[in-house]
Formats: structure tokens, C-alpha cells, sequence
């Protein structure tokens, strides 16, 4: 894992036919990971910031505008160990934006400075084996073992994708005369996996700026519950997500949004076993040896040789090598010669 702070910072025009800024009202950033891609102990991050703005160009007679724009950014993140094998997820967090009017050459305010921090951390993994203990036997004496449950997780999928969420936002029942502004906040709050989907669980909350039948103009917020469905077959999810954009219309007393999600879904197989984790030999109840060299043992198909050599009390190599058995499993039903020790 890897954490880096940056700032993104830029002095933007407020678009041809934009009236000239008195205040702004709303700033809103959003960080959006565009590639990713890995290197010899670095992750090279791009992406862009959305920046939407909403402020007055006349604050006597209510006028407000809203702008949108683009900032992209290129990092480089140092990741000890890091090669094009691995699997990366990127977190990118806004910590402080300062996102103020200025003027431009003429002296008019038509220019937004924007200064934006932004913490990225990343969470880097790799598939590998391990050998893990799961039984242990002796021949000459019984062994008492001790053992646990050891769960796995093997990342299998990090998948960044856009999702379209359509809600409805009940308009107050005075009405309203103009919808200034909608924008929404999006948290994930539970992600599951069953039969083939994957759901993500979450909660909105609806914001808007609207002007009354009288002119002045009320701030309304909404929750609302939502639920994402993916096509994945994985055992257990995990899932960041960001508001990218918002598009309204009022119809009747209602206000229909379409919501653009930046998804970014971890999936996962998990398995598991029972571990020996610790054994001792009863050397005092030995077991009584053998008067023969070899014994005749009839097994069936799909017995484990571990499990045959186990009750003979030899060794599962001995009992292959004397049988010319290609695998660990019988494929059929076999009369056997078993060595014994």
C-alpha cells in the first residue's frame, strides 16, 4: 500500500456568454480515477477533477449561473515491490479545496482560481500459494493436534465502471417556480453477493435550490434508498462510489434525476480450510509394530491415498511408488499392496 497527498490547481475562465460572478454560492469537486497503470515500483494515477459551480451574477435580482469543467491530473506514486503483475484499487479523497472569483485582464470577475488537495491512497495485491497444514498422522505413535479455522480472500476482479441511477424528488407542496440547482451525495452502506449479481446498497441524499411562486429561492433536501446490480460471480464485494453528474426535469410535481455513478467494485473469492496449528506425539502409547512387510487393503474410487496410508500407518509415498499410482485420488476401485513400516 501507498499513500500521496497533490494538489491540483488552475485558473479557469467562466466560459464564453457567462456573465461576469458577484459570489460564489456552491463549489463541488469530484475526483475521477481515468487509468491506472503499473510499473517497476511506481503506479502512474490520471484522471480529472469535475469541478460544478454555482454562483451569482446578480445578487439584487437573484441572477445565478452554474459552470462545469475538467482538470486533469497525472501522478506518480512510489509502491515499494510493485510490478504489472499485481492488482491495484485507488481511493481518491478531496481534503480541502479553495475555489474562489478572481478578475481577469479587463478587471472583470470571469475567472474561477481553484486549489484542490487531494489525498490518493492505494491498495496494491497479488495472487499467490500457500502451503498450509490441514492434517499430520505418525506411524509409530498417535498425535494429538490442535486446529483452527483459517479463511482466505483472493481478489479476483477490481472493476471501475459507470452506473445510471434514475430517483424521483417530490417538489414541496406550495410548488416551485425554477430549480436553480440538484446535486446529491451518494454512500455505499452494505455490498452482497448472490447467485451470479452483485448489489450495492446505499443511500442518497437529494439536495436542491429551488425558487418559490414568490421569487425567493429555499434550500430541500430529500433521502432516499437505492440499489446497484452487477452481473459477478464473486463470494464477498467491497465498493467505492462517486457522483459524477445530475440531470433534472420537473414533470408535474415531481423532479425526475438521472444520476451518473463512478463505481469502483473490489470482488472476491473466499475459501478456507481447518489448520493444524500445533501437535504432540503420545510417545508412551506407541503403536505395536507390524510382523508383516506388506498388507493387501481394498479401496474405492475416490479414496485419498493420504487417508489409506493414514489408517495403514505408513507413508502415503510408499504406498504410490509400490503401486504406480499416478495421483493422490484413486480413479477406480483397487486392490492395493501396502508397505508397512
Amino acid at each position: 500500500s501507498a499513500e500521496k497527498t497533490f494538489t491540483v490547481s488552475e485558473v479557469l475562465d467562466l466560459g464564453a456568454g457567462k456573465p461576469p460572478a458577484e459570489t460564489l454560492i456552491r463549489a463541488e469537486a469530484v475526483p475521477i480515477l481515468t487509468d491506472c497503470k503499473l510499473l517497476a515500483n511506481k503506479a502512474i494515477l490520471k484522471g480529472d477533477v469535475l469541478l460544478k459551480n454555482l454562483y451569482a451574477s446578480d445578487v439584487t435580482a437573484g441572477s445565478m449561473e452554474q459552470v462545469r469543467h475538467e482538470i486533469p491530473f497525472s501522478q506518480i506514486v512510489d509502491v515499494d515491490g510493485l510490478n504489472d503483475e499485481w492488482q491495484c484499487e485507488v481511493f481518491l479523497d478531496i481534503l480541502s479545496s479553495d475555489i474562489h472569483i478572481s478578475v481577469n485582464q479587463n478587471g472583470e470577475s470571469c475567472l474561477l482560481s481553484v486549489s484542490i488537495k487531494i489525498a490518493a491512497q492505494i491498495q496494491c495485491y497479488r495472487s499467490g500459494a500457500a502451503e498450509v497444514v490441514t492434517d499430520a498422522y505418525s506411524a509409530l505413535c498417535p498425535l494429538k493436534l490442535e486446529t483452527a479455522r483459517l479463511d482466505t480472500r483472493h481478489l479476483t476482479a477490481v472493476r471501475r465502471e459507470t452506473s445510471v441511477l434514475k430517483e424521483t424528488f417530490e417538489l414541496p407542496p406550495d410548488g416551485v417556480s425554477e430549480v436553480v440547482d440538484v446535486w446529491c451525495e451518494a454512500t455505499p452502506l452494505a455490498q452482497r453477493c448472490e447467485e451470479g449479481k452483485a448489489y450495492i446498497d446505499g443511500r442518497l441524499l437529494i439536495s436542491m435550490l429551488a425558487r418559490d411562486p414568490g421569487g425567493a429561492v429555499a434550500y430541500y433536501e430529500r433521502p432516499a434508498d437505492f440499489t446497484l446490480e452487477f452481473e459477478e460471480r464473486c463470494d464477498s464485494m467491497t465498493a467505492d462510489l462517486h457522483v459524477m453528474e445530475v440531470e433534472y426535469a420537473i414533470l408535474g410535481g415531481k423532479v425526475e434525476l438521472r444520476l451518473e455513478l463512478d463505481v469502483v467494485r473490489c470482488c472476491y473469492a473466499d475459501d478456507g480450510c481447518m489448520a493444524v496449528t500445533a501437535l504432540a506425539a503420545d510417545e508412551g502409547a506407541a503403536f505395536p509394530r507390524e510382523k508383516a512387510a506388506l498388507k493387501i487393503c481394498y479401496a474405492g474410487a475416490g479414496e485419498s491415498i493420504w487417508d489409506i496410508a493414514k489408517r495403514c500407518r505408513t507413508s502415503m509415498e510408499a504406498v504410490m511408488e509400490e503401486n504406480g499410482l499416478p495421483g493422490e485420488v484413486l480413479s477406480e476401485d483397487t486392490m492395493l499392496l501396502v508397505p508397512l513400516c
